[in-house]
């Protein structure tokens, strides 16, 4: 069976990441799956990283962040520091339940194992149990057409926080991408496009969540980071970053790009230290420059 990665991203998650860790430590230990649950906890202000900790989940690793980046930023961070052959990233707030990863496993198998698989909900055999509001939804529907007229032709639903990578679509995609906001999810299936990665929509089952981090300035920092992406389309910007050499079972080395996904265009690692760095796997194996001093400040541990 494959290794798997489990990428949250979390930002002031503190009243709701426990019951999603809980319901995957149960899933994986039910399933007696190898695999690693990574949570970047992207500049909380609330108490997330130690109600993570407290959780108690097997193979666990917090990556912080020093201070709040964006979505798209915590999970290419969290991607790129991924080591499974399978590498899910999921909100926090799980609203497409845990189990649904067995029909995107099954639907990446089906199309050779190389590629993304993703949950929608425009397509048959969805099941939603709670509705967003009708502005909320006419909003999405206008967004999505959008989408699919500037970079994603037959994509009926981008936007589901529940996608699962390939090992060699995950580092070859992630360590492209730039787009910080709510919009990485459209450039990371773009780029899957561009590269050749077979990227399939896969019906799940989900629910909306009140506390939804989605904001009406969402839709419209959104559409612009479309727009940036059709445009960076257009100048093969995606195109022109060069190839990850392989170390083996999917692990590849990023270069320049994996320094955008911590907010720095950095030369070398003494910059890079200030602002990441964890105590699982050594950011070594992830960074351009190497380092070997443990972190300056005690507020930006990461924990395992």
């Amino acid at each position: 069976m494959k290794t798997l990665s489990i990428v949250i991203p979390a930002y002031n998650e503190e009243q709701r990441i426990r019951p999603t860790l809980d319901s995957i430590d149960a899933f994986l230990s039910m399933r007696s799956r190898d695999a690693e649950i990574i949570v970047v906890d992207d500049g909380s202000q609330d108490a997330t990283a130690g109600v993570v900790v407290a959780s108690g989940c097997s193979n666990l690793r917090v990556i912080r962040v020093d201070q709040n980046r964006g979505k798209g930023n915590a999970v290419r961070l969290g991607m790129l520091a991924a080591s499974g052959d399978h590498r899910l990233f999921m909100d926090a707030d799980g609203s497409t339940p845990i189990g649904e990863l067995d029909r995107l496993e099954e639907k990446l198998e089906a199309i050779g194992g190389a590629g993304v698989s993703f949950a929608s909900i425009a397509v048959p055999g969805a099941n939603v149990w709670a509705a967003q509001s009708g502005l909320r939804q006419t909003a999405g529907r206008i967004g999505n057409h959008l989408i699919q007229v500037a970079v994603l032709p037959g994509v009926q639903d981008s936007q589901r926080g529940f996608k699962l990578f390939s090992a060699d679509a995950a580092d070859a995609i992630f360590s492209r991408c730039v787009v910080d906001g709510w919009g990485f999810d459209v450039e990371a299936l773009a780029i899957a496009n561009l590269l050749g990665f077979e990227i399939v929509e896969v019906p799940v089952t989900w629910a909306h969540t009140e506390d939804s981090r989605v904001t009406a300035l969402s839709y419209f920092s959104t559409a612009a980071e479309v727009l940036g992406i059709r445009w960076r389309v257009l100048r093969g910007k995606y195109e022109a970053a060069d190839r990850i050499p392989s170390r083996g079972r999917g692990d590849r080395r990023p270069t320049k790009p994996f320094a955008r996904a911590v907010g720095e265009d950095l030369a070398g690692g003494e910059a890079r230290r200030e602002r990441h760095t964890e105590t699982g796997p050594p950011v070594s194996d992830l960074a351009e420059a190497p380092y070997d001093k443990p972190l300056l400040s005690p507020a930006h541990l990461d924990y395992q």
